[in-house]
């Protein structure tokens, strides 16, 4: 499948497949200009289907996709069943259009065998609040092996 990519041309890192949000280009000027080019997009089990090494247990999946964490995690059931932990990035604030919430991530990740245990690090505004924030998600049985 083929989309656009918003991509940011002084800071190519926030691209994104969502569109900014007005507070996003307020909070960040730096991602105002941008140009939207194609891209190739497919789920993230197809792309680990073909690797001719299979997927190590207990492996640590790192998410910071923009926004499009949710999409990821939904074509990537196979993937994360593999997984120990997670860490997602989460923002706190709108920063593009029809991102995932906290709490749809949350309720997405327990789906998957995963709870939530913290946050490992959180930027913050210039008032103070919390922008966004990397949540850390340990799988149930890793959980419960630390419990005894």
């Amino acid at each position: 499948m083929e989309m656009d990519m918003f991509y940011h041309v002084d800071h190519s890192t926030s691209s994104s497949l969502l569109a900014s949000t007005d507070l996003n280009q307020r909070l960040f000027p730096f991602i105002q200009q941008q140009v939207k080019v194609p891209i190739r997009v497919t789920t993230l089990d197809t792309a680990l289907n073909p690797l001719q090494v299979p997927i190590v247990p207990d492996v640590l999946i790192k998410l910071d996709a923009q926004g499009y964490e949710d999409r990821i995690l939904k074509g990537g059931p196979t993937s994360f069943g593999h997984a120990a932990a997670c860490i997602v990035e989460v923002s706190v604030e709108r920063l593009y259009k029809g991102q995932a919430g906290f709490k749809d991530l949350v309720v997405m990740l327990d789906g998957h065998g995963f709870e939530y245990v913290g946050n490992l690090s959180q930027s913050y505004a210039e008032d103070g609040h919390v922008i966004f924030f990397d949540a850390l998600f340990i799988e149930q049985k890793h959980l419960d092996k630390l419990a005894t």
